[in-house]
């Protein structure tokens, strides 16, 4: 349906010191409009969605210390795309747009963005504080814009940061923590102001705790996720589990 596609892809790393390592990429993107977006109820019921073509590159440090057992990376990274697929809920455009008309009942249906550009940094630190206990830290700030709207792309958190740290006292078991933040995003835009109005997600943050006991050829593991019950919507109108428990056995 779409034809052929070679995509490139290009990566090289350079050890500037014994310490320092720099490293840069490009690569192309290609995604063709899956079954379900196009003939679902969802599909677009004026024009046959076109395929994602994407470009993207990036580069970054990676620095080493303490005998290598901190290690700090740091990226700059920036992606655009045509003809990117996305999803327009009808539920607050207003007045209408024709294709929320004839796809009331669904509440929204998929279309092509022309022209997006996404663009950021990444920031990682992991490190071995002792020979028992690990931490790993990212933290990403991107920005994400529709580039004939100049409007930022919907469900894209401007940030995010995970922190998780495992404890080893001994070789038979471990205990460790996670903590996972995302910022707050537009979710959609009300039409009927100009310049449109956005709806904005909250942003919310989830701490995990898990352990994990090894007797050789099986293992006994437990897990809470969502410790402190947290009640949040990753996209408005889906909910998501409150606190879980998880026991298990690992043969």
């Amino acid at each position: 349906e779409f034809g052929p596609h070679t995509p490139l892809k290009l990566a090289a790393a350079w050890r500037a010191t014994d310490t320092t390592v720099l490293h840069a990429n490009y690569g192309d993107g290609f995604k063709a409009p899956s079954l379900y977006e196009s003939f679902s109820q969802y599909s677009n019921p004026d024009s046959n969605l076109r395929p994602e073509v994407a470009h993207g590159w990036e580069v970054g440090v990676d620095q080493f210390a303490l005998d290598g057992r901190v290690q700090a990376t740091l990226t700059y990274f920036e992606r655009r795309t045509s003809n990117l697929i996305d999803f327009q809920s009808c539920y607050v455009v207003s007045p209408p747009e024709p294709e929320c008309t004839e796809r009331a009942a669904a509440g929204g249906y998929y279309y092509n963005v022309g022209r997006t550009r996404s663009k950021g940094v990444e920031a990682q630190i992991a490190a071995a504080l002792t020979d028992t206990l690990k931490l790993q830290v990212n933290y990403t700030d991107m920005t994400s814009t529709n580039l004939l709207t100049g409007q930022a792309l919907q469900r894209r958190p401007h940030i995010q940061a995970n922190g998780i740290i495992n404890w080893t006292p001994v070789q038979d078991w471990s205990l460790g923590a996670s903590v996972s933040y995302v910022g707050n995003r537009i979710d959609q835009y009300d039409t009927s102001v100009t310049p449109a109005a956005p709806f904005r997600n909250g942003s919310y943050t989830l701490t995990n705790l898990f352990g994990e006991v090894d007797f050789g050829k099986w293992a006994l593991y437990g897990r809470i996720e969502n410790l402190f019950d947290v009640h949040y919507q990753p996209e408005l109108g889906y909910g998501a589990p409150g606190r879980a428990f998880t026991v298990g056995i690992r043969a």
